[in-house]
């Protein structure tokens, strides 16, 4: 999914910005730290997170209502 992603949606079609390219990979990865390490995700951490993936999702419809 990330691959395709990247490569249909920000490289090819340029509908999302690059910025949000390794998005969802970064977000499983802090979810998999968070989930299965003895650390644990700091507040901060979590927010930023959070901060990021409304922003791919927003972008993510604001492009599916463009393309309408």
């Amino acid at each position: 999914m990330q691959a395709e992603l990247n490569r249909r949606l920000i490289m090819r079609k340029k509908v999302l910005p690059a910025e949000l390219g390794r998005t969802p990979m970064d977000l499983m990865e802090l979810r998999h730290l968070a989930d299965y390490k003895p650390q644990s995700v700091t507040a901060r951490e979590a927010k930023r997170a959070y901060d990021r993936a409304e922003k791919f999702l927003s972008s993510i419809e604001s492009a599916l209502g463009e393309n309408k």
